[in-house]
């Protein structure tokens, strides 16, 4: 379980931080460990089959009780028992011990829904649905009929009186019509008797499916809820707690599905539990890429938000981390630079690595540095957002007025924005366009996701600037602005199918994030004129 390297290394080559795992600044020692792994992986041909379909396999370097430096090796979700034991480390809790409690309640569970789809499937049900929906149709045919014939009737008798009539025909024609009347409303009683009966059976099924529902669901939560409770993690302090309590601590009540089975928490836990020294982490994507998450085979990404982000920052308390702002700092591509400037407005040319606006955490941004330079009292807000890794010009308002006035252009679509792109592969059409609608990707945030049923319309047109090989360098001119917009579109299969150099999120990341804002064109809002600027970029 404990693999060392194959070549040696010094000490120099750990660093001084746990780098951060939410980051994904890739270590050449991590960069190493996941190389032995995919090459055990091309070794066994039923893993390979496994991981066909796509899965994250992570590596966590480490040092042993010996000071000795290796590495572990864990997949995230689960793989059949006995797939890699003694390679990969075991999980958190084993959940598919086929004698264990959750395996015996999930079968009774199984039973339930054997249960539930029987009912829904046989006969007597189906005859008792049939029958219902048919007495129905009968009877509103039958409401139809009547009424038609009841007014023809009545056109009749109104004839009849006008050709003219004696007081006893007259009562006669009166008392046919009570009759007529009273006849129909007693059919139609009869036939609602009728269905009333059927559909008392009918009740009595969707009773008994609903009882089984429910209990379906109670005991499915409590069954995921005594999983959770299962899942004990420890951390660099030596303590110990359950996912249950902790994300009731953070606000939620049930951890989302799957927490605590993704390759991060399973490497640290197995470190923990075995005395070792956590060094670093990286996850990596194996098998057939994912078309909407865009996870592409070998390449690195950040531990998830939703299920790692909690369980990895309890899991390394006594860990001297690198926080996000160190990450980010090391990162940056350059200073913050104002390219114009006057009494209403400035633009400034932002470095790939800094935030535009206020983040999670005490990270560098625009905002605030422009805030600071200013002086108290003073007010500096962006008009419009860049990515943090994405580089070039930026609007930025000296009065809310202006911020409004700025904003409108950008929601109406005014501002003319030109960004230059280095692009992970080759693009074979000279120029064209993207429509892919996007949305978030709840489980993976703060990537998006294509999707045609929940995502907002968006559109990137594009053009080649040159090709060099593997890359192509391109214009892109977006005509929406969503979220990771023109990331997304250059990564796509149904978009240019090569992902932006450097992009840690929907590509490799290996150096900054190749995207640039090289071109914008806005009408200043106090005296009209076109305001047109260009940014060179260095990539």
């Amino acid at each position: 379980m404990f693999h060392r390297f194959e070549n040696a290394h010094c000490s120099n080559a750990i660093p001084s931080q746990f780098p951060n795992p939410f980051y994904s600044a890739t270590l050449p020692l991590v960069r190493e460990a996941a190389a032995a792994l995919q090459q055990y992986v091309w070794g066994h041909a039923e893993l390979c089959q496994l991981l066909a379909d796509g899965k994250m396999l992570g590596v966590l370097v480490v040092q042993n009780e010996k000071g000795e430096l290796g590495y572990l090796t864990a997949y995230s979700g689960s793989l059949p028992r006995g797939v890699g034991e003694g390679y990969f480390v075991p999980s958190i809790f084993d959940a598919l011990d086929p004698q264990g409690w959750f395996k015996v309640k999930e079968a009774q569970i199984s039973a339930l829904n054997g249960k539930i789809e029987a009912l829904e499937k046989s006969a007597d049900y189906g005859e008792a649905l049939e029958r219902v929906a048919t007495m129905r149709e009968e009877i509103a045919a039958e409401v139809r009929a009547g009424k038609a014939w009841l007014k023809s009737e009545k056109e009749r008798r109104e004839a009849v009186r006008k050709s003219g009539v004696s007081e006893s025909e007259a009562a006669e024609l009166l008392k046919e019509s009570r009759h007529q009347k009273g006849e129909q409303r007693r059919k139609e009683q009869r036939l609602k008797q009728e269905l009333n009966g059927y559909e008392q059976q009918l009740e009595e099924f969707k009773n008994r499916l609903a009882a089984w529902q429910q209990q379906r669901k109670e005991e499915s939560q409590a069954l995921q809820q005594w999983l959770f409770s299962q899942y004990r993690v420890r951390n660099g302090l030596g303590e110990e707690k359950d996912l249950l309590t902790l994300f009731s601590e953070l606000g939620q009540s049930v951890p989302p599905g799957g927490a605590g089975d993704c390759a991060g928490p399973k490497l640290l836990h197995a470190a923990w539990c075995m005395g070792y020294t956590p060094i670093a982490l990286g996850e990596f994507w194996w098998g057939k890429s994912d078309v909407n998450a865009m996870h592409v085979q070998g390449h690195f990404y950040p531990s998830c938000e939703s299920k790692c982000r909690p369980i990895l920052s309890y899991m390394l308390q006594g860990v001297e981390v690198q926080s996000e702002r160190e990450a980010q700092q090391q990162e940056l591509s350059g200073e913050l630079r104002v390219v114009y400037e006057d009494n209403s407005l400035m633009v400034v040319d932002k470095p790939s690595g800094m935030l535009s606006v206020p983040g999670r955490q005490e990270e560098l941004n625009v905002e605030e540095l422009l805030q600071q330079q200013a002086g108290v009292g003073s007010f500096r807000k962006v008009a419009h957002r860049l990515d943090m890794d994405t580089s070039g010009l930026l609007v930025v308002a000296k009065s809310n007025a202006v911020l409004a006035l700025l904003q409108r252009q950008f929601e109406s679509r005014q501002v003319k924005k030109v960004y230059v792109a280095l692009l992970q592969g080759e693009v074979l059409q000279d120029n064209g366009t993207i429509t892919l609608p996007l949305c978030a990707n709840i489980e993976e945030r703060p990537r998006q996701m294509v999707s045609y049923e929940m995502g907002k319309d968006a559109v990137t047109n594009y053009e080649v600037l040159e090709r060099q090989g593997e890359r192509t360098r391109v214009r892109f001119m977006p005509q929406t602005g969503r979220t990771h917009q023109l990331r997304v579109h250059a990564a796509h299969a149904l978009g240019l199918n090569a992902p932006i150099c450097g992009d840690r999120l929907y590509g490799n990341a290996q150096g900054r994030l190749c995207l640039h804002a090289a071109e914008l064109q806005f009408i200043h809002p106090i005296s009209g004129e076109i305001i047109a600027l260009q940014s060179g970029c260095v990539f």
